[in-house]
This record gives structure tokens, sequence and C-alpha cells, in this order.
């Protein structure tokens, strides 16, 4: 596994960091992996294989290629189904208001996909980064 972590230098009011992590093949694709609250938004693109994510009430569902996670108050189980290759944006906990045209507090404690909120730029996103070969 490789993660790597960067702080950006002219976004950094904003963004807490950009972040990636690779993996092949995990060992065991059933692992579940919490994911614990930070109090920051984030902006997730998967360019490998899908992640599953585990709900409390046993139902399982695929995650989007590309999601929004908003402020979460709970951890979140989710777990990989393949290779692994992600790139994300960590805001300040106040910073993401500056990029999108609600109020936050509307994705508290949810995850959805990009293009719901962000529609073009979101597509145009996952395809440039699609193309790059490492962080």
């Amino acid at each position: 596994m490789k993660y790597s972590e960067a702080q950006p230098a002219s976004l950094a009011h904003y963004v807490k960091c950009f972040w990636s992590l690779e993996r092949e093949r995990p060992e065991d694709v059933a692992a579940k992996e919490p994911i614990l609250p930070d109090g920051c938004v984030e902006i997730v693109f998967n360019l490998g294989d899908r992640f599953q994510r585990f709900h409390a009430d046993g139902t399982i569902e695929l995650q989007p290629r590309s999601i929004i996670a908003g402020q979460m108050r709970g951890s979140v189980l989710i777990g990989p189904t393949g290779r692994v290759r992600l790139f994300g944006i960590r805001f300040q906990p106040a910073g993401a208001g500056a990029f999108f045209r609600f109020p936050l507090f509307e994705i508290t404690d949810r995850i959805e996909p990009l293009q719901a909120v962000w529609s073009n730029e979101g597509c145009y996103l996952i395809e440039k980064l699609a193309g790059h070969r490492d962080f």
C-alpha cells in the first residue's frame, strides 16, 4: 500500500491536504475498513476498482467513482473490491464552502456522487485525473 499526502501552498486556507492511496490487490477484498469522522468535507476520486459501503442495516452499496463526503458525526465502513487507486481533497473544516453553491450542512453525515453537486465540473476532473499515472 502506498499513501501520499501534500499540503497545498496557495489553497491552504481552504484545503487541508491532497492525498492518494494505491494498492494493487488487497489481501482480503472482503475486509471492512472504518473511516472515522475528522470534521472535514472531502472529495474522493476513485480511479481503480470501486469500493463497497457497508450500512448498519446490513445492506451493501457500491460507491460511485467520485464522491463528496460531508462532515461526518459517526464512522463509515467501506471495503475495496479490487485494485485501489484513490485521489482525495480534504478541505479545512470550514474551507469547502467556497467551492459549492449550497449550504454544506445539507450533506452532513452523507456521502453523495460528486456529479450530483458538481455535474460537468466533476466529470471533467475525473477525466483529467484518470490520465495521470502518479500523485
